[in-house]
C-alpha cells in the first residue's frame, strides 16, 4: 500500500513540476528497487519500507521547494 502511495506522489511530481529527466529516472529506479526487492528477497522488507518512506519524504520536500521557487 505504501508503494502505491509513493508511486502516485511520484506521478504527480513528474507531471506537475519541471525537473531534470535524470532526477525523474533515478527516483523511478529507486522506487522500483524498493518496491520489487522484497518479492525476490523477503528478508529485505523492513529495509525497503524504510527506503520507501525516505523516498516519499524526499519527494514531498522537493515538491515544496519547487513550489516555493515559483
Amino acid at each position: 500500500m505504501a508503494t502505491m502511495f509513493i508511486l502516485l506522489v511520484l506521478a504527480f511530481y513528474v507531471i506537475r513540476f519541471e525537473v531534470s529527466i535524470v532526477e525523474k529516472l533515478v527516483l523511478t529506479l529507486l522506487i522500483g528497487i524498493a518496491a520489487l526487492l522484497p518479492l525476490t528477497w523477503p528478508e529485505s522488507r523492513l529495509i525497503c519500507a524504510i527506503a520507501q518512506g525516505m523516498i516519499g519524504v524526499y519527494i514531498v520536500i522537493r515538491m515544496h521547494y519547487e513550489r516555493a521557487a515559483r
